[in-house]
């Protein structure tokens, strides 16, 4: 429990990381459209790292429960509901903007993200994990638990497969041009070589 509270929270500063590079595969689409993707990444796991920090507390007093008194216990369940339970609701909400500004960046065009990535955005992967929860729960129990890693491993994967994609284009294309530049350009062609 506590060497997984360690992890995940030094794991928060990757979602940054992975937000700044949505960030640049929408800039060129909207600029301010993939600002505002952008810091609501960093709200959403802002708030999302101050609520995974109190997991390992919550585990802790599970396993101290047979150690406190009833009305105690129940008293800071309660309490940690409304303290760090909230915050998971505030996240998804944040979630749910965030997502229909990344569609909306994608679906306005001129991105580097193909138009079916509008599709994947966070809160549908997000509501397509709990619908998995709900039918077939051998399964669901294993993902649902880490839901947000798992809908950004799988947009943070398909960002990465788009950026490879679009820059293995670009490669070729320039490449091509290079050639043809140089074969309607002969002199040129004594000097350079793509």
């Amino acid at each position: 429990m506590i060497t997984g509270h360690f992890l995940a929270v030094f794991g928060v500063p990757f979602y940054f990381l992975g937000y700044y590079h949505i960030y640049k595969m929408l800039e060129k689409g909207n600029k301010k459209l993939a600002s505002i993707v952008f810091g609501l990444g960093i709200l959403a796991f802002t708030i999302g790292g101050f609520w995974i920090t109190s997991r390992a507390f919550l585990g802790t007093i599970v396993h101290l429960q047979n150690d406190i008194d009833t009305k105690v216990y129940q008293k800071i369940l309660d309490n940690y509901t409304l303290i760090s339970e909230s915050l998971v609701q505030i996240l998804r909400v944040i979630i749910l903007l965030l997502s229909v500004f990344f569609s909306t960046t994608i679906l306005k065009g001129d991105t580097y993200y193909k138009k079916w990535m509008a599709i994947f955005n966070p809160i549908v992967l997000l509501i397509s994990v709990f619908t998995l929860y709900f039918i077939s729960p051998e399964i669901g129990k294993y993902i649902a638990p880490i839901a947000m890693n798992v809908v950004h491993f799988i947009v943070f994967s398909l960002s990465l497969y788009q950026l490879k994609k679009t820059t293995l284009y670009q490669y070729e294309n320039n490449k091509k041009n290079c050639r043809n530049y140089i074969n309607t350009n002969s002199i040129i062609s004594n000097y350079c070589s793509c």
